[in-house]
């Protein structure tokens, strides 16, 4: 082999890049997110600083839910100044909301908004973001602080009260919602084999709220429980592994959070609050039904009903045509499944 045709493969098929490119264009509208990856990774071996592919494989693991591996990958974009820089930013802020690191995403932002080069729409799109980063990274403070406040003062009150797992589990069995919340959260810190049976014992009561069995099984997995437990939902009795149970969004299945991220995708950008509205939405509904979700088979159906709900539960106009068509899908299709989050939820009726 001489220098010529060992120096530069690449010659050697002139039309690779463009062939691999189409096999990944095509393996995306197949939602085949494994093939994605393996054309991209093989422009790649050949040409490290694709801008096409680099970017494109950056946004498929955050389709997969692979944020840390987006992560890398736009962050090293950024270093090295490849790409579109507000395009590889935007991906950048998304990604570390994903990973809930607010405030990160609340300094790129306020960094993007120094650009020159900004319209005045993208301007007050990144605003808003901007304002949704903060308006999460305090809740998400505020949390941390009020959970070890919560502790300590439960520790203190079981020192002071050799009853409190009694007095606690009674107000368990028979408050009111926000009673049994509370119980829920004030328990699962003494963490001793008690609180363990109390919790087991409250998952089968045939009347208790599905999404506080949801935090009681949350609880459980927090204390370090093991095995499996039965949980009554919905006229049904099933046994799930406590380390199964989804502590936060990372924890969910890939298909599911898929949903939430097609609504992100078409309205993040000009609607943050929207994203939020709709992300809460899911949630409640993945909490209230665990570990009873159904088949997710046809994510795109499931995210045109969620954006649908969303619209309903903040009171804005739209046409149930209008949605299946933004997100390719039956109407019926999309109504079946609204129906379904509906009777979960205590939603009002389509029309």
């Amino acid at each position: 082999m001489n220098k010529h045709q060992s120096s530069n493969n690449i010659v050697l098929f002139p039309h690779l890049e463009e062939k691999l490119l189409k096999q990944a264009n095509e393996a995306r509208e197949r939602k085949d997110f494994e093939q994605v990856v393996q054309s991209f990774v093989q422009i790649l071996r050949t040409n490290p600083e694709h801008v096409t592919a680099l970017y494109g494989l950056a946004v498929t693991y955050y389709e997969m839910g692979q944020f840390p591996r987006t992560l890398e990958i736009v962050e090293h974009m950024l270093t090295q100044k490849i790409g579109n820089p507000l395009q590889v930013s935007r991906l950048h802020i998304l990604t570390l909301m994903q990973l809930e690191r607010f405030y990160e995403a609340y300094d790129q932002l306020e960094l993007m908004l120094h650009s020159d080069k900004l319209s005045d729409g993208e301007r007050d799109e990144l605003r808003q973001l901007k304002e949704t980063c903060l308006m999460l990274a305090e809740e998400q403070e505020s949390v941390e602080t009020e959970e070890d406040l919560v502790r300590m003062k439960v520790l203190q009150d079981a020192e002071n009260n050799p009853h409190l797992i009694q007095d606690l589990s009674e107000q368990l069995k028979q408050g009111t919602y926000e009673e049994q919340l509370l119980s829920i959260e004030r328990l699962k810190f003494l963490n001793v084999s008690e609180v363990s049976e109390v919790f087991k014992e409250y998952l089968v009561l045939p009347k208790s709220h599905p999404i506080l069995k949801t935090f009681a099984l949350r609880a459980l997995k927090e204390m370090g429980e093991r095995g499996t437990v039965a949980v009554y939902k919905f006229d049904q009795l099933v046994e799930i592994y406590v380390e199964d149970v989804p502590l936060d969004e990372k924890d969910i299945p890939v298909d599911q959070q898929q949903v939430i991220r097609m609504v992100s995708e078409r309205t993040m950008d000009h609607d943050p609050t929207f994203h939020a509205f709709a992300y809460q939405i899911w949630m409640e509904y993945l909490l209230t039904v665990y570990p009873l979700v159904p088949g997710i088979e046809k994510k795109e159906v499931w995210a045109a009903a969620l954006d649908y709900v969303t619209h309903q539960v903040m009171n804005r106009s739209t046409s149930s045509k209008e949605i299946a068509r933004a997100y390719s899908v039956y109407v019926h299709e999309m109504i079946g499944v609204y129906e379904e989050m509906n009777k979960v939820l205590q939603l009002s009726s389509s029309s």
